[in-house]
């Protein structure tokens, strides 16, 4: 009886896997931004934001306050195997 436990269990363990089923690329992403260069003077404003090259398809970058930025991939979750689904931003900042 232990025997065929022990064999049931051994199965259900080697037939369950991790489904890994994420089409975006993980890529590393470093970049270091000199606030003051006259490339980022999109961001100046609070509530403003650049598009940058890097990531798997672009990075967004947006000042949240004074002294904190958010960067955002810009590789579309919704339609990943799609090379021109890209992820914008609104002109009008709403």
């Amino acid at each position: 009886m232990k025997k065929y436990l022990f064999i049931i269990i051994l199965l259900f363990i080697l037939g369950c896997k991790k489904d890994d089923n994420s089409n975006i690329p993980f890529v590393h992403v470093n970049i270091f931004m000199q606030t003051t260069d006259p490339q980022f003077i999109g961001l100046n404003a609070v509530n403003s934001w650049i598009y940058l090259a890097g990531g798997s398809r672009g990075i967004i970058v947006y000042k949240v306050s004074n002294d904190q930025f958010r960067a955002f991939d810009r590789h579309c979750t919704f339609q990943p195997q799609n090379t021109c689904a890209l992820v914008s931003m609104e002109t009008n900042n709403i």
